[in-house]
């Protein structure tokens, strides 16, 4: 398992992601040992992205739900403003989870994707 999503995982932990009904450690120690190499199992779970969520402090945020003026959006924030087609206020965990998706979708590292995640 790489070092950023096992800090990812831990996070989760933290934030009250719960795979066994053990405590923290043994959770930790299970997850590594069960899903190093299928991380995915876990990191794709809607449970893991509400507790990383927790775990960092996220709150709403504001965003756009179309792809194209989302794209737009993170280049240039201030963009937001004028978006009144598809502008709406988003939990932070699921667009970081979609943006996830999206990021494994173009066939990127998912590493790096938890790396400048969680800096």
């Amino acid at each position: 398992m790489t070092p950023h999503i096992q800090k990812a995982i831990e996070r989760a932990i933290e934030g009250g992601y719960v795979y066994t009904k053990d405590n923290s450690q043994k959770q930790i120690d299970y997850i590594i040992s069960v899903f190093t190499g299928r991380w995915e199992k876990v990191v794709l779970q809607c449970q893991f992205w509400q507790a990383l969520g927790k775990a960092e402090g996220w709150d709403t945020i504001d965003t756009c739900i179309c792809a194209t003026h989302r794209n737009r959006v993170e280049r240039n924030p201030a963009f937001l403003a004028d978006c009144i087609c598809c502008h709406r206020s988003a939990v932070r965990w699921d667009t970081e989870w979609h943006r996830f998706i999206d990021h494994l979708a173009t066939g990127q590292d998912p590493d790096l994707f938890f790396k400048e995640l969680l800096k």
